[in-house]
């Protein structure tokens, strides 16, 4: 779950960061603080469903662990760039 935690919050930071970098700091800033109220109760709520189905043995926990992945993974995968191309961009 840990794993699930960061690749959701990688995006925000990605944005975060290529924000505070682009002098945006107020854009940076809300960011933050809007995807983290966002994101903490979805990730406890998918740690709470991980826990559960894990602990009772569901069968349909492999089902879970693949859609949580599927979401997860190419997320982070588009957004990881994003800083370096926009570095690229701005000649930074």
């Amino acid at each position: 779950m840990t794993s699930v935690a960061m690749d959701t919050n990688v995006p925000e930071a990605t944005v975060s960061i290529g924000a505070a970098l682009d002098g945006c700091t107020e854009l940076a800033v809300a960011n933050v603080a809007g995807s983290n109220s966002l994101n903490t109760p979805g990730c406890d709520f998918a740690c709470a469903a991980f826990l559960v189905l894990a602990a009772r043995h569901h069968q349909a926990l492999p089902a879970f662990s693949a859609v949580m992945l599927s979401f997860v993974v190419p997320l982070t995968i588009v957004t990881l760039p994003v800083p370096v191309l926009r570095t690229q961009r701005t000649g930074g």
